[in-house]
């Protein structure tokens, strides 16, 4: 490690004559090369345009990962207590809007408070981020005040109706849920009603599904699920298609086939063995047909 040199203090006299010979009057020492001032002066080395390009990917990179670093932390350290009272204020906007169509409609009078805070609600619903809040503070119950009937029987508009669907199919809803707010009934109630439309009733009943299997804690996978095997008895099946017609009116002549809904509870019983590999099965295959070339090749030989 080279040593620092020691910087040693002149006279005043050993200066002026160093003035004197540089040709100065002033009496200022000159700057000697070494200084700090002069080391800021000197040009830098001219770096090679890789290194160059490898420096800003460098500092590119180290930025991002402070950038990230910052919004995580604000992130993971957002007000819970804050988050509930937004919250708490959504779901009174809610019911109060609720409240003021149904006075309206009592009155003969439009009822759009709830269609003018719709925007409001789409935009509070959509954080995915905050379903889990939502669902803590009860959110569903004011999602289905939004959908119930009016007094004399007008349903909310198509726009809420399908924001208010919109947004149950995005909260994860569990049974407490369920048993809190009471939405099943209504979600019933629109699966059956004919003024709904088509889409909305078929959402409904993916809805009454998913969330009766919950309730009844079954699994929704077709392998788990137990279907009823019975074997057919050929003597009732010929005895059923011999009874008389009915004395209803009806003639035993040939009709228009009409459709009917296949709503089978009872599969028959399967012939195939499921536990035969499809290696074994080829087998089979292959010493059949191996037992029916010596069946065709013995004919010949006879003939």
């Amino acid at each position: 490690m080279p040593k620092i040199p020691k910087r040693v203090r002149t006279s005043s006299n050993a200066n002026e004559n160093i003035a004197a010979e540089n040709g100065s009057d002033d009496g200022q020492v000159p700057e000697q090369p070494g200084t700090l001032e002069n080391s800021e002066n000197v040009e830098q080395q001219p770096v090679h345009p890789k290194q160059a390009e490898v420096d800003e990917i460098n500092r590119n990179i180290d930025a991002a990962l402070k950038s990230g670093r910052g919004r995580r932390r604000k992130r993971t350290d957002e007000d819970d207590a804050s988050i509930d009272e937004m919250i708490v204020e959504l779901r009174k906007r809610m019911r109060d809007a609720a409240y003021r169509d149904i006075d309206d409609n009592k009155d003969r009078l439009p009822a759009i408070h709830k269609l003018s805070m719709l925007p409001d609600v789409i935009e509070e619903l959509g954080k995915s981020h905050l379903y889990e809040a939502f669902l803590d503070n009860n959110i569903v119950d004011s999602i289905r005040l939004w959908l119930e009937p009016l007094d004399d029987g007008s349903l909310p508009s198509l726009d809420i109706q399908n924001a208010m669907l919109n947004a149950l199919r995005n909260l994860p809803i569990r049974r407490d849920h369920l048993r809190e707010s009471g939405i099943g009934k209504i979600i019933l109630f629109m699966s059956k009603c004919p003024r709904i439309s088509e889409a909305n009733r078929r959402t409904c009943e993916q809805f009454l599904q998913q969330w009766s299997r919950m309730v009844l804690r079954l699994s929704a996978d077709y392998r788990d699920r137990n279907i009823r095997e019975a074997e057919v008895s050929m003597e009732e099946r010929s005895y059923a298609a011999t009874r008389p017609a009915p004395l209803n009116g009806e003639r035993a002549t040939a009709r228009i086939p009409q459709r009917v809904a296949a709503d089978y509870t009872v599969m028959p019983v399967s012939s195939i063995q499921a536990t035969a590999s499809p290696r074994q099965s080829a087998r089979n295959a292959g010493d059949k047909y191996r037992r029916l070339k010596q069946v065709i090749s013995k004919g010949k030989r006879n003939v």
